[in-house]
């Protein structure tokens, strides 16, 4: 069984390479919330077990989620806000990437 916050972190993270999760931080650097909307276009939306018996959550392509979080990200990046949310969303996708690749 899943705990909460790992049932967080797996529905909030995209599943892309370590090397496109390098690439879409550096966009979000330049430009607050594009890379976490390329992130979601890419990205597998798991899909957790309600049995908690499954060891790998299910996935398929574009998670709307993310891309919706990226406008958000989008919209309020020039009060500084939407940019720093972006970046650290991104840092953290890189180092989840990072261990699970």
């Amino acid at each position: 069984m899943y705990t909460f916050v790992e049932r967080f972190h797996l529905q909030n993270t995209p599943e892309i390479s370590h090397e496109d999760a390098w690439f879409y931080f550096l966009i979000n650097m330049m430009t607050g919330g594009i890379g976490t909307m390329i992130a979601g276009l890419h990205a597998k939306k798991f899909k957790l077990p309600n049995d908690g018996k499954n060891e790998k959550p299910t996935g398929e392509y574009a998670d709307i989620d993310i891309i919706k979080m990226g406008m958000i990200q989008c919209l309020t990046a020039p009060f500084f806000v939407g940019w720093l949310w972006g970046v650290l969303y991104m840092w953290g996708v890189v180092q989840y990437c990072k261990e699970n690749d």
